[in-house]
């Protein structure tokens, strides 16, 4: 048997011994196979560090254009299929479809992401090169002339030389016409904010990093020839089409209705990575690009995508889940509580929402699933990449509550691929030596039967 399985016999993980039995009939009644020489580093966005086009911006939560390719392959998709992302991120579904010559749709909530995503995925001619090269000269030519005024509170985070140079950037950029190039030079401006910054993304937020930036002009600069690079090497290539959608994956089958109507396509395949049940706050970690982006200011802050996110974080709408197994999950985390804090001596306030968090985030992810479900076609298949997380030693199986809510909904679970030990923090693994070997990341595997 597995990891997951054995240490669960073998532990007393939650009081409750209907929760145990269930979570025990799930990881025995599936077929959960470890494979952890081929995805280990797959499911991480290591592997694209190097790889032209998803190289240009550094997102942490991606995983590698190498294990898009793979599913793909795997999911023996006909030549009219759509593939589809509904938490795109940096968007490297896309371009390993287009790529390969599947049109592709990709939703996120962070109109970063989006944007980010369209342009990677999007096939630019030589004239556009000509024109991002003519835009770029321009701009190293008026840079000492560009005025920019006011210092926001964001201008903590940057060398203050670098926060005025990036302002300059910004400002000729929303002077460009042509969208098409816009975006281009756009998307290298939000690749070089954080090397520009004296943070760096790191765990739950941004932890400060002195900047090795000492010209912001000449980084960017450098950052659209590689960009340029990319288009001309790869992308001009593309011989399919991507659709990128600002908004949530709540509403996959609207989005995918309206380029199936477009296109006269069926969905054949969907693969994602949601955000993890992990309580933490994805738009935290990419403020600011968000901000010197211009997606939010003082009035339009980031609790307006927050608010339409999924609830995978502290602070998100109250919910009671229909499901009794998620409503004893919850509770399992909520009683260890006062343990916690009798043993502290502290009360814990960031705790105490967690199990708040997991019925609100279930609940959505459930019906992302369902989503799923209506939108593939028959014989479809759907990926999803997803991390084990735990709260006081009580272990979240994400992967099996995904299997145990497609089931319901009529999709077959094909298998639960076990990609790679999953960690959590030290303090935990010291109180809870279990989760060394429990906790895994893996892939979920769906298929819509006829």
């Amino acid at each position: 048997m597995t990891a997951f399985y054995d240490g669960l016999k073998n532990n007393k993980i939650y009081n409750n011994n209907d929760l145990t039995n269930f979570f025990l009939s799930l990881e025995k009644k599936y077929n959960v196979i470890s494979n952890v020489e081929t995805y280990n580093q797959l499911v991480n966005f290591s592997q694209n560090k190097d790889v032209p086009i998803h190289e240009w911006f550094k997102y942490r939560e991606g995983f590698s254009g190498k294990l898009v390719d793979g599913l793909i392959q795997d999911a023996v998709l006909c030549t009219d299929d759509i593939v589809v992302d509904p938490f795109v991120g940096s968007g490297t579904t896309l371009v390993s479809s287009v790529a390969r010559g599947f049109d592709a749709i990709g939703i996120d909530v962070n109109p970063m992401s989006t944007m980010l995503s369209k342009v990677k995925s999007t096939k630019y001619s030589d004239k556009d090169i000509e024109s991002v090269l003519s835009e770029l000269n321009k701009l190293m030519t008026q840079k000492e002339n560009i005025k920019t005024t006011g210092d926001e509170d964001i201008a903590k985070y940057f060398p203050s030389n670098n926060y005025t140079d990036l302002k300059k950037i910004y400002k000729f950029l929303c002077d460009i016409k042509d969208q098409k190039i816009y975006e281009i030079l756009f998307c290298a401006y939000l690749s070089i904010i954080e090397p520009c910054s004296n943070r760096k993304r790191d765990g739950n937020g941004l932890k400060t990093v002195a900047s090795k930036v000492t010209c912001v002009f000449e980084c960017f600069s450098d950052k659209v020839h590689q960009i340029l690079n990319d288009i001309s090497d790869v992308s001009t290539n593309f011989n399919a089409k991507s659709y990128v959608f600002t908004g949530c994956a709540n509403n996959i089958c609207d989005y995918c209705q309206r380029i199936q109507q477009q296109t006269d396509k069926a969905i054949g395949c969907i693969i994602f990575s949601p955000p993890y049940a992990n309580s933490f706050d994805y738009f935290e970690s990419y403020k600011l690009e968000l901000f010197l982006g211009g997606f939010i200011d003082e009035n339009k802050g980031i609790n307006t995508y927050r608010s339409t996110a999924i609830r995978s974080f502290i602070g998100g709408a109250k919910e009671q889940h229909p499901d009794k197994y998620v409503e004893l999950l919850a509770q399992e985390i909520a009683d260890s509580i006062p343990v916690k804090e009798a043993t502290t001596k502290k009360k814990d306030a960031r705790t105490r929402k967690v199990p708040q968090m997991i019925m609100g985030y279930f609940k959505d992810m459930e019906d992302v699933i369902e989503g799923c479900y209506k939108s593939l076609r028959t014989n479809g298949r759907c990926y999803i990449v997803i991390d084990q997380s735990s709260y006081l030693g009580k272990i979240v199986p994400s992967d099996l509550l995904f299997a145990y809510f497609a089931e319901k909904h009529g999709f077959v679970v094909d298998k639960i691929i076990e990609c790679r030990t999953a960690k959590t923090s030290g303090q935990q693994t010291r109180q809870f030596p279990y989760l060394k070997t429990m906790l895994r990341e893996s892939i979920v595997v769906l298929i819509k039967p006829n």
